[in-house]
């Protein structure tokens, strides 16, 4: 028994490598497998409940939910997206009996083209298979037509990259959908122009806009995956090391951030519109009734703030800049972030391992203010062909952030971005 230990030992010694090999190979299949059988409980229970949904009587003029659902294939992570809303979000509505219309654009035109036509006076909801960043304005153009709100009464959902692979999440906001939960959240109004006066682009918005040197590596880091964990710090180095990372130039122009007063109210009085004027017989008489934005401005009668409207204007350099609706109270806020240029290279690229090893924070971006309104003015520094000059050099210039936020495809700079809060409010599972 001893010599046949003792010989065990020396046969795994003589093969250490293939044993250190096929252990690690074992422990990750194993992970792997544990993994997929997790996800599948959680598939499981999500099913029965969309089943139970499915399964309870109603009448026999029962009209089933109608749902739409918009792919963006000019997405980067298109079939990697629509594979995980197939597996993990569409058989559940399918179990909870749902009617589901499901359409593929090419292109964000004929998203935008997609949403504008469908009828969605009469549907549950619409369902972007695609980014928040990118996609979703596309379709919410479409829903806001000539800054009128009445066909964005629909319900709005997008399925965002960032969560192909969270299980639990993709499941919670089918049985989300399902059950008709939802709440309301505001959109903010950007105004794109480019070098030409008639080059401008209308957008209106749920999520943020982010364009710079660590977005640039945030795009391309999963070229990276075999590093894993550090596939962004990785990528920082390599792109901090083939280009510099020189530091973009902008004038930001800001009307302070309000969340309501006495001016603001006697602001909006003072704009009756057209419905206003048409008062019918009886309204002059004993007046009318109670309207949904009367509560909110007694509220603010008696506030005063100062700051209200108050424009100031300043300077700034950075690497990166990101804009963001927050949803305070009864206003929107924009949150106004940027990223400070290091000094040197190598300066950078310390600086980016410190701040992308911090997973729990938002960092490397700093709050810099808050408004209601922002005029962005770009300043162009960089040499282009032709003796033009761009705000942005070459490699962020062909950047997917900086071309889909281009006026149009054959805009070649950004000169001004003016960023609003609007009164408009979609309603989101």
């Amino acid at each position: 028994m001893a010599t046949k230990v003792v010989n065990f030992g020396k046969t795994l010694w003589n093969h250490k490598k293939k044993v250190i090999f096929f252990s690690g190979l074992a422990a990750w299949g194993g992970s792997y497998v544990n993994e997929l059988l997790n996800e599948q409980k959680v598939r499981t229970k999500f099913a029965r409940l969309a089943a139970d949904f499915g399964e309870e009587k109603v009448s026999t003029d029962y009209q089933p939910i109608k749902v739409f659902v918009f792919v963006d294939k000019s997405d980067p992570n298109s079939f990697k997206n629509l594979a995980a809303f197939n597996k993990n979000v569409l058989p559940l509505l399918t179990l909870a009996g749902l009617d589901i219309y499901m359409e593929k654009a090419s292109d964000r035109k004929e998203l935008e083209d997609l949403s504008r036509s469908a009828d969605v006076r009469n549907c549950g909801g619409i369902l972007v298979v695609g980014s928040e960043k990118y996609s979703a304005p596309a379709v919410l153009n479409g829903l806001i037509v000539d800054g009128f709100h009445e066909r964005a009464r629909a319900v709005f959902g997008v399925f965002d990259p960032v969560e192909k692979d969270d299980v639990p999440a993709l499941c919670e906001k089918a049985i989300r959908i399902i059950k008709g939960i939802k709440k309301d959240q505001r959109v903010y109004r950007t105004k794109v122009y480019g070098d030409d006066r008639d080059d401008i682009k209308v957008d209106y918005r749920l999520g943020d806009i982010t364009f710079g040197w660590y977005d640039y590596i945030a795009e391309r880091q999963s070229k990276f995956w075999i590093f894993g964990g550090l596939a962004d710090r990785i990528a920082a180095t390599w792109y901090f090391l083939k280009n510099y990372p020189e530091p973009l130039e902008c004038h930001v122009r800001q009307v302070a951030y309000c969340s309501g007063c006495r001016r603001c109210i006697s602001e909006a009085k003072a704009k009756k519109t057209v419905a206003d004027k048409r008062k019918g017989f009886w309204s002059r008489w004993i007046g009318r009734r109670e309207q949904p934005g009367d509560a909110l401005k007694r509220q603010y009668l008696n506030v005063l703030n100062e700051n209200c409207g108050k424009e100031t204007e300043m300077d700034m350099s950075l690497l990166d800049l990101s804009i963001q609706n927050v949803q305070n109270g009864a206003r929107g806020q924009l949150e106004l972030k940027s990223v400070d240029p290091a000094t040197g290279r190598f300066n950078a690229i310390k600086t980016a391992w410190k701040e992308l090893s911090n997973k729990t924070s938002e960092s490397p971006f700093k709050t810099d203010l808050t408004a209601n309104k922002l005029v962005i003015e770009l300043k162009p520094k960089f040499e282009q062909e032709e003796d033009q000059r761009s705000p942005f050099p070459e490699i962020l210039a062909n950047s997917q952030s900086v071309s889909l936020l281009k006026p149009k495809e054959t805009s070649k700079n950004i000169s001004r971005i003016v960023v609003e809060n609007v009164s408009n409010i979609v309603q989101v599972f």
